[in-house]
């Protein structure tokens, strides 16, 4: 709806005089269909036919607000990544009242020429200088990229490491150069460690309690480091694992865990069941969103103190056994945020081998996905209304 404004707005006070009535009354106009869609750059060696195919809007289709939006963000990426780091898109929209249509014209022109002097960190009172400057994708002498800034700040929100709401600012501010800016990068730390500590009965283990210490961000340096243990009067269990996403200092994962597992016979389980051992883990990012991992694990397995009761299958897999085991993992993640997405998605192909050694041989293939869709794309106007319901009930 292009032609779509609001006519009026206006408050009265209730009666009890403690809160106001607002009336807001929306002319939304006729919907409007698109007649044309055109790509004109002035960029030279930038062919506005070659970022045509990006506009995700043709003619015939409805107008759409957002589908204009997103254009705008494919061509600015598409010509950045192209080496034309100061381009920008400018849509014009040229309405035809009486047919009802709206003739859509990205303009592709160059923009002025900016370059990042420094980057200024600030607010981080534990976190070390360096665990935030590696999340910067723009460095000193890079081009002013705006892209790379709002990427820079979602690579930050996604350590978990900051406050969720307001955790995260980056802004420009000027210097003595006319094209030259500082990014100035303020953080609002938050709690990284969790101790949890807790207790119950289980009718295969008995009472038990368990325990449990976890650090995001291991003295300020971004390792990831826990250990846990279950204490139960059927069965224990211990694990301890660190993981550091820039071993090195550079763009690899590394690190390893220990487990130990001590399962007796139970009224469920007719043995007992001793495992343990431990992985390696290495990784690399290939961008953004592509990542590959390669994890090594070395256990040993014992099946002891069998029932009279125990099938032929539980008899077969009685005595020790040892595992093997090289796997992978890739994985492609376009989920808007990764500790609380709503939309976009992410899949990972993983495949294990194991038979390098020990008594265990197989081969094992895995694939999982999981797609995030917004409620407002589905319920539409619905959400919309039932917000406006929550809000009356409330006041």
């Amino acid at each position: 709806y292009a032609d779509s404004k609001i006519v009026s707005a206006t408050a009265q006070l209730a009666p009890d005089r403690k809160s106001f009535f607002l009336t807001c009354v929306v002319d939304e106009g006729a919907r409007y269909h698109v007649s044309s869609v055109t790509v004109i750059s002035s960029v030279p060696k930038l062919s506005g036919k070659s970022l045509r195919a990006l506009v995700p809007i043709s003619k015939g289709d409805v107008f759409d607000g957002d589908a204009i939006e997103t254009a705008v963000k494919k061509i600015s990426k598409a010509a950045q990544n192209r080496g034309f780091a100061f381009a920008q898109v400018e849509p014009d929209i040229q309405e035809n009242h009486k047919d009802h249509t709206a003739a859509i014209t990205f303009k592709v022109v160059e923009g002025p020429k900016v370059y990042v002097d420094n980057a200024v960190i600030r607010g981080n009172t534990r976190t070390e200088d360096s665990v935030v400057r590696r999340q910067v994708e723009l460095a000193p002498g890079d081009a002013y990229n705006q892209d790379a800034v709002d990427q820079s700040k979602q690579n930050l929100e996604n350590t978990g490491f900051f406050a969720k709401r307001n955790g995260v600012t980056i802004k420009t501010s000027p210097t003595n150069e006319k094209d030259r800016v500082n990014l100035d990068v303020n953080v609002q730390e938050h709690a990284t460690g969790q101790f949890t500590l807790g207790g119950g009965y289980s009718t295969d283990l008995g009472a038990l309690a368990n325990v449990g210490l976890s650090q995001n961000n291991f003295i300020g340096t971004g390792i990831n480091a826990s250990i846990t243990a279950l204490l139960a009067q059927r069965g224990t269990q211990f694990n301890l694992g660190v993981t550091n996403p820039y071993f090195l200092g550079r763009n690899l994962i590394a690190g390893f865990d220990l487990f130990r597992t001590d399962t007796y016979n139970t009224a469920s389980y007719v043995f007992s069941e001793r495992s343990i051992g431990g992985d390696v883990r290495v990784g690399f990012r290939y961008n953004n969103h592509v990542s590959q991992a390669f994890t090594y694990t070395l256990s040993e397995r014992d099946i002891y103190n069998l029932s009279s009761a125990a099938s032929v299958y539980i008899l077969s897999q009685q005595g020790r056994t040892t595992l093997s085991q090289l796997g992978t993992t890739l994985t492609f993640d376009y989920r808007d945020n990764r500790l609380d997405p709503s939309s976009g998605e992410v899949l990972s192909l993983s495949s294990d081998f194991a038979g390098l050694g020990g008594t265990a041989k197989y081969v094992r293939l895995e694939a999982r996905g999981a797609y995030y869709i917004p409620l407002e794309h589905l319920l539409g106007d619905a959400l919309d209304e039932l917000r406006a319901r929550v809000v009356a009930l409330v006041h």
